[in-house]
Formats: structure tokens, sequence, C-alpha cells
């Protein structure tokens, strides 16, 4: 497993948001954890998942969580944000901690998550 850093950019087209980046996700990665000073919140995931490659977005409520301290996050429907393709959801709850964990693929997964957030 790899920790995947996050790289933080202005989304200066649209407004007063921001974007984190994971990028090269494959089988066993987590995204390093970010800190999102947002509410309203979208995750899109892109790339390649291989055979079986799933990736859930995961949040706490804590500033420093362990490993065990992430739940994963849902969106407004209620559906846990677990992603086995491409697409674009909003995301329901608001923790302060935000982060992606792949838990299934092969060699070939390779994957980009972008959280967009409103400020």
């Amino acid at each position: 497993m790899a920790v995947k850093k996050f790289e933080h950019e202005a989304d200066t087209g649209a407004g007063h948001a921001i974007l984190a980046t994971w990028r090269g996700l494959g089988r066993g990665d987590v995204g390093a954890p970010y800190r999102t000073p947002t509410t309203n919140r979208t995750v899109q995931v892109l790339g390649r998942f291989g055979v079986g490659g799933a990736v859930r977005l995961e949040g706490s409520l804590l500033p420093e969580p362990t490993d065990d301290d992430w739940c994963v996050l849902n969106d407004p429907q209620g559906n846990p944000l677990t992603f086995t393709s491409g697409r674009v959801e909003q995301v329901q709850e608001t923790t302060p901690m935000i982060r992606p964990r792949v838990t299934a693929g092969d060699e070939y997964t390779a994957l980009t998550v972008v959280v967009r957030g409103e400020l």
C-alpha cells in the first residue's frame, strides 16, 4: 500500500473553489488525507479500473485521523461513494478530512480522484 500525495489548486475559472487531485492510484493505494475548508463538495473518479477495480471516498471528523478513524462517505441519496467506473457525484457529508482508498483492482488499475469544493 502506498500513500499518494494530492495536488492542491484554486479553481479560478469556476468562482471561489478549490481542487484536490490524487493521481496514479493503484490497487491498495490510499490518498494522503486532505483537510478541506469547504462544505459543498463534488468528487470525480476517472482512469483505468482494471479487473475489479474499486475506489471509495472516505472522511473523518478527527483533525489527525489514524487508519481506523475513516468512514465511507455518501452521495445525497445515502449511497456509499464507492466507484467501480468513472463518474461524478456530490458528497453528502461535510467532514473536514477526506481521502480516497483503492479497495480492489489489478496491476492495470490507475485512477485519478478529484475533489472540488466551494469556498
